[in-house]
């Protein structure tokens, strides 16, 4: 990345001219963009409190999700959710350039979830055999990441 430089008169500060360029470039990268408009919910969940935040010009992602229950689902007698169950799919602008493992958890069950290169957030296992996860219980998911 090269920063450019004006053109400078004699007797302008150039150091303090370039140096403030610099400093505005740096500021740039780390501008904080938050959005609570970042996918879709689930056929299981209702519209929850869900939030994105990106830096590093949107190559540092972190999002939370907050999800409202609306059908229960359980795990099998191997902690296992068969079928999966997708509780979310981000925008495109908050998807992972690889696949990455997240948790999940509604305070009295938690387990593993994957968020695809497509954005689907997907709840894949539980913490325990043929435990239930009730209607009007919220799932929290939370995942950070740098993107290629």
């Amino acid at each position: 990345m090269g920063l450019p430089v004006d053109a400078v008169a004699v007797g302008d500060d150039v150091l303090a001219t370039w140096a403030a360029q610099v400093k505005a470039a740096i500021d740039d990268l780390y501008v904080v963009v938050s959005d609570s408009t970042i996918g879709t919910s689930g056929t299981n969940f209702g519209a929850g409190t869900n939030v994105a935040r990106t830096t590093l010009g949107g190559k540092d992602v972190y999002f939370t999700l907050l999800l409202p229950v609306t059908t229960a689902f359980s795990t099998d007698a191997n902690g296992n959710l068969s079928p999966d169950v997708l509780a979310f799919t981000l925008d495109a602008a908050y998807r992972p350039t690889e696949a990455l493992n997240a948790v999940w958890g509604n305070g009295a069950v938690g387990g593993e979830c994957i968020v695809n290169t497509d954005g689907a957030v997907t709840l894949r296992n539980g913490s325990g055999a043929s435990v239930s996860v009730a209607v009007a219980s919220n799932v929290r998911i939370t995942a950070s990441f740098k993107k290629a």
